[in-house]
């Protein structure tokens, strides 16, 4: 199988770098993202063919262990949970795609699995085609999960583009789901915070 390499550096505020790693990956990963950790280390997250890759490295970048999860998902983002473990949010699928939450320990080892999909009875319309897009999730003070991205959809004949945003219990079941469209139905958000006294 042929080999790549991923380079992965952490610089400092004004010693420029503090240490530079290399690692001999297979030619199907590739990394997209990547976190610090509680323990002072890091989390990646990426793609292994249509699987997802998720690496956690110790404060000096060495590979701690290695996971790789599912078939044909798509990762987004990876957060560290207050128990020590992350949550991993994408997509599933191409053609009718689905939000996927990926839940696991601190070893990496899956706690739970959920797939949030979009049909007519999940959003009361008739859904023609889709194009999800998803772009982060939190953990928020009361311990649940909030997600957010976007999503193009044909509705009879009529093309939209909304902002999506769904919290999830500790356990991955949705308490709530919201399409935010505007008046120019072109809605792309990038990122989710959590404000001083909300829920």
């Amino acid at each position: 199988m042929r080999k790549g390499l991923v380079l992965f550096f952490i610089a400092g505020a004004l010693e420029g770098a503090v240490w530079i790693r290399t690692y001999d990956v297979g030619f199907t990963e590739t990394l997209t993202s990547a976190s610090t950790t509680s323990d002072g280390g890091f989390i990646l997250l990426g793609s292994k063919r249509d699987s997802v890759l998720l690496i956690k490295l110790d404060s000096l970048g060495n590979p701690q262990w290695k996971k790789v999860y599912g078939d044909t998902l798509y990762p987004a983002s990876v957060i560290q949970t207050t128990d020590g473990g992350y949550v991993i949010l994408g997509k599933k699928g191409s053609i009718t795609p689905s939000i996927f939450v990926i839940k696991t320990n601190s070893a990496g080892d899956i706690s739970w699995a959920k797939e949030i999909g979009f049909s007519s009875s999940d959003t009361i319309i008739t859904i023609n085609s889709l194009t999800l897009d998803l772009a982060s999730i939190i953990q928020t003070l009361d311990g649940n999960y909030t997600l957010v991205g976007s999503l193009f959809a044909t509705i009879s004949s009529i093309s939209i583009t909304s902002a999506i945003m769904v919290k999830l219990n500790t356990s991955g079941g949705v308490i709530w789901s919201r399409f935010l469209n505007s008046a120019f139905y072109h809605e792309f958000p990038t990122g989710l915070l959590q404000i001083p006294g909300g829920n």
